[in-house]
């Protein structure tokens, strides 16, 4: 009979209280004295390196009501405090004057330390057409980063960015960063011209930028190939890479992209690594359009990591000079 071995596993015990509901009587950070959380979007809490929590919460108490309940909080996991200005009924930064929140939906962190929003909006001039939008920046200085309804960079006049895209698929656009703050977006779009054949966008922008540049469109010709109807394409993995979720960018600035092709069982997948700051971006090869083999010259060398069939494909490696 052979030796008998005994395992030990560890017990881990040790637990930190971020926030409790009322039913624990745990007051809320940063809002008045008797106010009190009273439920948690529990699916949209995020965790960064520096141990920092960032989450919306709902509250009831004095002044409390329907319209200004939610809120979003970021900090140490002992003393999350509100970010300020970030809760509903309050003018929403870089917005015009009567615009208010409305809601969260969402947050994701960085270690910048950053975080990033997504609410929607209400107010003087809103519609259903540019009553989303995202902010990011440190918890005192948040700014606006996009609003639904905005011109889309790099395409035609009257198209614009949209967080109602319809069918499977992203509805409103998709965003990761890095710990410097380079930033890659995948953007649903509408407007002239624009159908389920062509309505995703690939965007990039630098930290420190305010410009984003456009890198791709589903349904321009690409390598002699069309990027298929997008529910899949180009691809952006999600998270922010520093909380440990899974990122399409990594903190040089190099980002992947995931392309599917109208033609058949032609995939690719592709990585843009950016070369040190430079002008904005021309058209480099003259052919009318500021597209990917521009971004590419002007940013880094686009080269070709995976493909189905790679005799359909010739590899991108254009000049940096």
């Amino acid at each position: 009979m052979g030796d008998t071995v005994s395992v030990t596993t560890p017990r881990v015990r040790r637990f930190s209280i971020l926030s409790r509901s009322t039913t624990f009587g745990y007051i809320s950070f940063g809002v008045a004295d008797g106010v009190v959380f009273n439920y948690f979007l529990w699916e949209i809490i995020d965790l960064n390196g520096m141990g920092n929590v960032g989450f919306i919460g709902y509250l009831e108490g004095p002044g409390i009501d329907g319209t200004n309940d939610q809120g979003v909080w970021y900090g140490p996991r002992d003393a999350p405090t509100l970010v300020p200005g970030f809760m509903e009924a309050l003018p929403a930064p870089g917005t015009e004057d009567g615009v208010l929140f409305d809601s969260f939906e969402s947050i994701a962190l960085d270690n910048g330390p950053r975080l990033r929003v997504n609410g929607s909006l209400e107010g003087a001039n809103v519609t259903a057409d540019n009553n989303e939008a995202f902010w990011q920046g440190p918890p005192e200085d948040m700014q606006l980063l996009i609003r639904e309804g905005q011109q889309a960079w790099g395409l035609p006049e009257g198209v614009f960015i949209t967080f109602d895209r319809t069918g499977t698929g992203i509805s409103r656009p998709k965003i990761v960063s890095n710990e410097p703050g380079d930033l890659v977006m995948l953007a649903p779009l509408a407007g002239p011209g624009i159908d389920e054949t062509n309505d995703i966008a690939v965007y990039y922008r630098r930290a420190g930028e305010d410009q984003w540049h456009f890198v791709l469109g589903a349904g321009e010709e690409f390598d002699g190939l069309t990027p298929a109807s997008i529910e899949d394409t180009p691809h952006i993995a999600s998270g922010s890479g520093a909380n440990g979720h899974q990122s399409a960018l990594n903190d040089a600035g190099a980002f992947t992209i995931f392309v599917a092709f109208a033609e058949d069982d032609v995939t690719g997948i592709y990585r843009i690594t950016p070369l040190p700051k430079r002008r904005k971006v021309p058209d480099w090869d003259g052919d009318g359009d500021v597209d990917l083999h521009d971004f590419a010259r002007r940013y880094g060398q686009m080269s070709l990591m995976a493909v189905d069939q790679a005799a359909s494909f010739s590899t991108c490696s254009p000049s940096t000079n």
